[in-house]
């Protein structure tokens, strides 16, 4: 059964799509896709929409790793949930930086994305996540949150 409500599911295509069809920018992320995307990080991470609007604005990459990670709170292995926190670590404890994701970061998400069936081994490091890293990270939270 999916985690996300229908609604919550909704809310996530809307920014993918506004994101997608050239409307909103990728990053920094659009206001607009932020109100769409806000709302699901505060149910899903019990934050208020205020607090998850500012956790996209000033952290984006954490932000949308804690969006995957919650989504994919029934579908996801600890294993797999372990990794994104290691993920989330190296970019609030370490050295990785916001934009674009880093390098080692990425290295720690990659095995994520594939075992979770999101994406083929190394298939997403240039041509999807380096051109589009939000709209990408959503799809990726909408995936594991419908599973």
């Amino acid at each position: 059964m999916a985690y996300l409500s229908a609604l919550q599911q909704t809310q996530l295509t809307s920014a993918i799509n506004l994101l997608l069809n050239g409307q909103a920018r990728e990053t920094p992320i659009s206001e607009d896709v932020i109100e769409r995307i806000a709302p699901v990080l505060a149910a899903v991470g019990n934050q208020t929409i205020g607090g998850a609007y500012e956790h996209f604005k000033d952290k984006w990459v954490v932000t949308l790793i804690h969006l995957v990670g919650y989504c994919g709170t029934t579908s996801l292995t600890a294993a797999q949930q372990a990794q994104l926190t290691a993920a989330i670590q190296l970019m609030e404890q370490g050295t990785a930086y916001e934009t674009p994701f880093a390098q080692d970061v990425l290295e720690r998400l990659d095995p994520v994305a594939v075992s979770s069936g999101f994406a083929t081994t190394n298939g997403w490091f240039e041509d999807k996540i380096g051109v589009k890293p939000v709209s990408y990270m959503l799809k990726w939270a909408l995936y594991v949150g419908q599973k």
